[in-house]
């Protein structure tokens, strides 16, 4: 089986590493569009054109995972079969959680898609440290207040998870895919 992955930059590639080593067996298609980066600071029309370009790409593969939160959300009325969405796979695990933070792009933020489908009660722009992480300097200096679950939600987190120690966060590498595929 192919999988697709659609993400832009060091995020994607952090994403893809950790997954392939999950789910080792399978071919790997990744497109890391970082002529694209930061989808968090784009308008929905231009994330949406680009994100049905990306898919068509990879209309050949099997399933076409879009890794990028930001992505995902612009994409969320396109129809096609193949596409897994992260954020769909990160609602369904933050549900059983009260108080929730949430760190993301500028664009996830504003939005408001998790916050309508999540009791969200913090709500970050990372733009800044996004940034940071793809430029490999990144610092979190910020007050994160107490939540039961933070959902670092723009995989460039999962290089600098870490960081986060302490906390319990929701870091997207580790959402389960299981049941698309049989092991």
């Amino acid at each position: 089986m192919n999988i697709g992955i659609i993400d832009s930059g060091e995020g994607g590639r952090s994403f893809y590493l950790s997954f392939k080593k999950r789910f080792p067996f399978f071919y790997y298609t990744v497109l890391l569009d970082k002529a694209f980066f930061p989808y968090g600071e784009k308008e929905h029309k231009i994330l949406y054109n680009r994100g049905v370009e990306l898919i068509d790409y990879l209309d050949k593969c099997d399933y076409i995972l879009i890794a990028c939160n930001t992505l995902s959300i612009a994409l969320k009325d396109y129809q096609n079969a193949k596409v897994i969405r992260i954020t769909d796979k990160t609602i369904e695990y933050a549900k059983k959680y009260q108080n929730i933070g949430l760190m993301a792009s500028k664009y996830t933020i504003q939005s408001n898609y998790y916050q309508k489908r999540l009791n969200i009660i913090w709500a970050y722009d990372a733009s800044k440290e996004i940034k940071e992480i793809e430029e490999s300097k990144f610092s979190l200096d910020i007050k994160i207040p107490k939540v039961d679950l933070l959902i670092l939600g723009c995989t460039h987190f999962i290089k600098e998870k870490k960081a986060f120690r302490g906390l319990n966060i929701l870091s997207q590498d580790e959402l389960d895919f299981h049941d698309y595929w049989e092991d």
